[in-house]
């Protein structure tokens, strides 16, 4: 092959790629496609004359099709011929669930980060430039913005290492020519033709038609995705500066004063940002919007709370916060601690002495009554001072309500004498 050949040019540019990142083990997920087949062979074809970096294959088995273990063993025959170390990994779907696309790429990711243990390993996958196209279009009929339009990108961190797509500037056409050209056997999956699929019917029915106006769309679209690239990591840029002019690291929360001096615009960016950050799914328009009339919008002694798949959106004082239902329930739980070691129970620390010493000296040594909140307690700090009931001083301190029952209260000599909060 000519290095004017699509596909050992883009294979070239990727190898230097992985010199600066010092990328030595590469890793193709091999599903026996003309995509993912062409990029293997490229790779084996450029270590013959580079030896800086090691190759190995993996084959993910969904075990969707009646066919997919003989693909798992033509699979690993081509990968003998080569002398490419291969592996076969079989993973569950569950066939019930209504995105089963969806599904099927966790399943398939979750299973191929194994694969990368250390940040010298890159897994490498076949998406190439008409896939990028039909990505690009896919998330426009869903009504994504810029980070959906995106699309996929070349390179992106991934489990301990990383994540390439070498093939993204290469046609299906030229992989197609690339594997006639060197007796190559695609695997054809017969789901790749079935225009029920969303993917497919932009494939088989949207495309071509398309093509024949513009035969040059894919290309065009894909450098469409590019620009939005661009334009996400500008937005994310500036909702790093807004949020770090926002955000309260002691309570975790947005500050809600702070997200009112911004555009309608700047506080829609920066409640993506945030709530990537959290690990939450993207908001919906929608959601942004109830965001804005329920949270910002609302009465100081509102507090509203918008729940979302992966956790909920709540407000307290001026503060707005991501929760998660993560929390122990304390309400049973009692033991007695000596305080001379962290408090530990069924091997999870619940107490460091560190924090003990640090905040109620004058605890340590004593043998403490640990217990979860009932309701209706009052503590007293010190013996001569007075005692307050517990609800005050939540209030005083500013701890949120769906906080309070995630409290470890201490007990000496049958009064409350201090609080933990486990976070």
């Amino acid at each position: 092959m000519t290095k004017s050949e699509p596909v050992s040019q883009a294979i070239d540019e990727f190898l230097a790629l992985c010199i600066s990142k010092s990328i030595n083990h590469i890793v193709v997920a091999l599903s026996g496609g003309v995509d993912s087949l062409s990029l293997l062979h490229a790779l084996h074809l450029a270590r013959t004359s580079d030896s800086s970096y090691s190759l190995s294959a993996v084959y993910i088995d969904h075990q969707l099709q009646a066919p997919s273990s003989d693909w798992a063993k033509q699979n690993q025959r081509f990968c003998e011929s080569l002398d490419i170390p291969f592996q076969s990994v079989q993973v569950e779907v569950d066939k019930d669930l209504a995105s089963l696309e969806s599904t099927a790429r966790k399943a398939r990711y979750q299973a191929l980060s194994e694969f990368v243990p250390n940040p010298q390993t890159c897994l490498v996958t076949g998406q190439h430039l008409n896939d990028q196209a039909e990505t690009f279009l896919l998330q426009l009929f869903r009504g994504a913005g810029s980070k959906g339009l995106a699309s996929m990108p070349k390179l992106t961190d991934f489990a301990q290492g990383y994540l390439a797509r070498p093939l993204l500037t290469v046609s299906r056409k030229a992989l197609e020519s690339y594997c006639n050209s060197n007796g190559l056997q695609a695997i054809e999956d017969p789901t790749n033709q079935d225009t029920d699929i969303r993917r497919n019917f932009v494939r088989h029915q949207v495309m071509p038609l398309v093509e024949q106006k513009w035969p040059q769309a894919s290309k065009v679209i894909a450098s469409a995705s590019e620009i939005q690239a661009d334009n996400q990591q500008l937005l994310d840029e500036l909702a790093a500066i807004d949020f770090e002019n926002c955000y309260e690291v002691k309570q975790n929360s947005l500050v809600l004063a702070e997200v009112r001096q911004l555009s309608p615009q700047r506080v829609r960016n920066l409640l993506r940002y945030w709530l990537e950050g959290c690990g939450a799914d993207m908001p919906s328009q929608a959601v942004l919007q109830q965001i804005q009339t329920q949270m910002l919008d609302a009465k100081e002694d509102a507090n509203p709370a918008i729940e979302m798949s992966s956790g909920s959106i709540r407000r307290y004082r001026d503060g707005l916060y991501w929760v998660t239902e993560t929390g122990v329930d304390y309400a049973e739980f009692e033991l007695i601690w000596l305080t001379d070691r962290d408090l530990t129970h069924n091997e999870q620390l619940l107490i460091p002495l560190n924090w003990l010493q640090q905040n109620h000296p004058h605890l340590v040594g004593k043998e403490l009554m640990v217990k979860g909140r009932q309701g209706g307690e009052r503590i007293r700090f010190e013996p001569s001072k007075p005692s307050i009931s517990l609800k005050n001083y939540f209030q005083e301190q500013g701890i949120p309500p769906w906080q309070r029952d995630q409290v470890l209260l201490l007990e000496f000599e049958g009064e409350l004498r201090a609080i933990f909060l486990a976070r």
